[in-house]
């Protein structure tokens, strides 16, 4: 499996691939963010307080579009990651290579199997090349079953916070035909 580029510093990169499934951010996401980086002022993996990003452990992208748009703005889903060029924690550990995929260890991997790490020590470790093997496909690559699975994952491991605007999460079918407001929603 390839891996991507790492962003230029000051990018982000899951706005543009949300643009390529015709996804927006929510307009509450930069006082989230704002919170996240004032909260957890250090990178996760490496201590280190340089190009610091706040990354979701599942995609935002993905989240919304098996109707847990909840997730973009949750804590539950979110930690600190840095994306400098030597060390690309975001990239490398958040998401294996891939800005489209995650990675499936979750919280416990990032913050323990690769604390401080260089991006060539993250490459040259078993533990990162076999979750690599593993790695999440993009949603364009995904199965019906990985979808409905990757649902299931988020209602297991992250359930749904009720919220003045909704007592549940819309229902996802992958059946094919996409219903807008849940996509779109963060239930906020």
């Amino acid at each position: 499996m390839q891996q991507q580029p790492s962003p230029t510093p000051g990018t982000n990169p899951g706005t543009s691939i949300a643009q390529k499934y015709g996804l927006q951010r929510s307009p509450l996401w930069p006082g989230v963010e704002k919170a996240a980086l004032a909260k957890y002022l250090k990178c996760t993996t490496c201590a280190g307080d340089q190009t610091l990003q706040v990354h979701h452990i599942v995609p935002f992208h993905l989240c919304h579009l098996v109707y847990r748009g909840d997730l973009e703005l949750d804590e539950r889903n979110l930690l600190v990651l840095c994306e400098e060029n030597v060390k690309e924690h975001h990239l490398l550990v958040g998401h294996l290579g891939n800005f489209e995929s995650y990675n499936p260890g979750g919280r416990a991997a990032i913050e323990t199997e690769f604390v401080g790490l260089t991006s060539q020590q993250i490459k040259n470790n078993p533990t990162w090349q076999a979750l690599m093997k593993s790695r999440p496909a993009p949603w364009d690559q995904m199965t019906h079953e990985v979808r409905l699975a990757l649902r299931q994952y988020l209602d297991t491991n992250f359930p749904f916070i009720p919220t003045a605007k909704a007592s549940a999460p819309f229902p996802f079918l992958d059946d094919g035909i996409a219903n807008p407001e849940a996509v779109a929603t963060t239930y906020h």
